[in-house]
């Protein structure tokens, strides 16, 4: 974006965390209703999924000018691992010893993509680091999983967007941009699956991208692990104490959600705060 006027890389940052995903999402959306209207519910739900990877891998491909295919640095094992967590979606299933299966499989997928990163600081620190986030992760797909209203779908969107500006601040503007990304593309699918009822959501894909997202930020930008769990951790807690609750009314169940997990990225923000002027 070098050479180019603040308003104009001002709208193609807009264009490519915002527009090229939301574009992608309601196209998903639509193929989704479409074929649910023709009693086509997996080909629905992998329609949406599809659609979803193709926003993150096309948007991440447009910020660095090459689509990582083959890949040859590690943000391009970033940009095509929604390809790769596509295929979680298949295995998916909801009980028992299934469901562990279903789990390991995408956590030796998301340790096999980190591993030319994490490997930098060494194996053990990257594994340590994977394994927390991921039982994070695995947290939050078990509450979200097990909620048939899918309400509590809304961590997925809601981890994304709300570290993205502490990556900003404390790591790389491309990676969060990134999570700019998948934010439109799981918030967008997120808020038409209560407009719109029945509409399936991915399961695995959203919690291996925000994995993905989350250990990049830290390994690879150096974010401050802190601040990066802060958000998510306080959305868990209250996910958890609002199902034991029992409250009835939904949306004041994900505003609530909301509101923990902003107030913890406040914290999250006064520990990456700068302490030099950003200029």
């Amino acid at each position: 974006m070098y050479g180019q006027s603040a308003a104009d890389a001002t709208t193609l940052m807009a264009l490519q965390t915002v527009g090229f995903p939301l574009l992608a999402a309601l196209l998903g959306i639509g193929v989704a209703v479409l074929l649910q209207r023709k009693d086509r519910a997996l080909s629905a739900f992998v329609g949406l999924s599809l659609l979803l990877a193709v926003g993150f891998w096309g948007a991440a491909g447009w910020m660095r000018g090459r689509w990582g295919i083959p890949p040859q640095q590690a943000m391009d094992v970033l940009a095509i691992s929604p390809w790769l967590l596509l295929a979680s979606e298949w295995v998916t299933l909801r009980y028992g010893w299934r469901r562990v299966i279903s789990v390991s499989a995408v956590a030796g997928l998301v340790g096999w993509l980190l591993w030319p990163i994490l490997a930098r600081g060494g194996w053990l620190t990257g594994c340590v680091l994977v394994g927390v986030i991921l039982l994070l992760a695995f947290l939050a797909y078990t509450l979200a999983n097990s909620d048939d209203e899918g309400d509590f779908w809304v961590i997925w969107p809601a981890s994304a967007a709300l570290v993205a500006p502490l990556i900003a601040l404390d790591g790389s503007l491309l990676l969060a941009q990134l999570g700019g990304v998948v934010a439109t593309l799981l918030g967008a699918s997120w808020l038409a699956s209560r407009l719109l009822s029945n509409l399936p959501l991915p399961v695995l894909l959203p919690a291996g991208v925000v994995t993905l997202l989350y250990s990049a930020a830290h390994s690879y930008a150096n974010t401050d692990l802190r601040a990066l769990l802060l958000p998510l951790g306080a959305m868990l807690v209250t996910g958890l104490l609002l199902r034991l609750s029992g409250l009835a009314n939904r949306w004041a169940a994900v505003i609530l959600l909301l509101l923990a997990g902003g107030a913890a990225a406040g914290a999250g923000a006064w520990l990456v705060w700068p302490q030099e002027p950003m200029y």
